[in-house]
């Protein structure tokens, strides 16, 4: 939200006094979020894909590549990670083809199982 420029977010289930607070705090000038959208975003910021030894699996992905994987782990679509990282759902989809690509697996559910063994 912040890298395209927004002011606030609020969950789609906000109530009537939620909209009116943010609204006024925006006009402000003010960041507004509410503490759904900031316990969601706090607990993606948690999740991160370790970068291991060259002969690791993820060792040829890009940062931006083994991030998305990771966001991709926790069952992520392709919008999602967009909205997260402020990409569209393309240019995910087009990192998405790398990755597998360069893993030489043939979809998410086969990348689940390559990264299971990582650990």
């Amino acid at each position: 939200m912040l890298r395209c420029g927004g002011a606030g977010c609020l969950a789609r289930t906000c109530t009537a006094p939620d909209l009116i607070r943010a609204v006024l705090a925006v006009h402000r000038g003010e960041l507004w979020a509410s503490r759904k959208v900031l316990a969601d975003v706090l607990q993606l910021m948690r999740i991160t894909v370790p970068a291991g030894p060259s002969d690791e699996p993820h060792a040829g992905l890009s940062r931006r590549e083994r991030e998305i994987v990771g966001w991709m782990r926790q069952g992520m679509t392709n919008k999602q990670i967009g909205r997260v990282l402020g990409i569209s759902d393309m240019t995910v989809k087009t990192h998405a083809h790398n990755i597998f690509h360069k893993l030489e697996v043939s979809g998410r559910r086969v990348l689940g199982a390559v990264a299971a063994l990582d650990h």
